[in-house]
């Protein structure tokens, strides 16, 4: 789903149903859909063995090698089926759902780390987080995130930009080297920290130093005066 929700597509900004506002990502979701179809979100169906295991109090039916890789709802429906002491036939349903969401991975999450303005210790940093796999945690997750730095200081609100990226504004002034971590609900990740010195880092300006206008007038001035004063001289001297 946040891999669906990350990609670009017109929408409207505002919206609501019987009254009710609809949030941004609902009004993507919205689009998209309209745009794809629903077929996009096809079901795939897989049959699953079950092995007979003994348990306390009766028998176990169990599969632990399911493991779901793609984020998202996942519904199981067992079917066991035989026969009943007085040689009978029957059969007995139970569905249930899991949901297997985006565990983030640092490694996978990329992040752009800005100044603000030169010499500043105020920074911009956006992150895209996203799983081992690949797969993003998408929009509409801004308020489970929290920033923390090293010296402490309070961070702006965190910006969802509907498009899987989130960005904040930090200052990462303070003794000691600068460092930002963003918690995505109990998993703390670290902003790279080349990142974080690369932006804190003095721009030399890329070229050579420009001229000073005013010590230029300056020299001028200096000059007139100069020339000013030799010609009073001579004309001194030759009356």
């Amino acid at each position: 789903m946040g891999n669906y929700l990350a990609q670009s597509v017109d929408h409207p900004q505002q919206g609501s149903v019987g009254g009710d506002a609809l949030s941004a990502v609902q009004l993507k979701l919205d689009a998209l859909l309209a745009q794809t179809g629903p077929e996009v979100f096809a079901r795939e169906v897989d049959e699953l063995t079950l092995t007979e295991e003994a348990a306390d109090g009766g028998t176990l039916y169990v599969n632990d090698a399911v493991t779901a890789t793609t984020p998202g709802s996942h519904t199981f429906r067992a079917v066991a089926r035989g026969l009943t002491s007085a040689g009978e036939p029957f059969a007995r349903y139970v569905t249930f759902t899991k949901v297997a969401r985006v565990d983030v991975d640092p490694a996978a999450t990329r992040f752009d780390v800005r100044a603000l303005k030169p010499g500043s210790t105020g920074l911009a940093v956006t992150l895209t987080p996203a799983d081992a796999r690949g797969n993003l945690l998408g929009p509409g997750f801004a308020s489970g995130m929290q920033v923390v730095t090293s010296s402490g200081a309070r961070a702006g609100a965190m910006v969802d930009h509907n498009d899987g990226s989130y960005s904040v504004q930090v200052d990462a002034g303070g003794p000691g080297p600068a460092r930002v971590s963003v918690v995505i609900g109990t998993q703390a990740i670290a902003v790279p920290a080349t990142l974080i010195d690369a932006a804190l880092a003095p721009s030399d300006g890329g070229g050579p130093a420009q001229p000073d206008n005013r010590l230029q007038l300056v020299g001028l001035l200096s000059l007139v005066a100069f020339v000013l004063a030799l010609v009073a001289l001579i004309l001194a001297v030759a009356l």
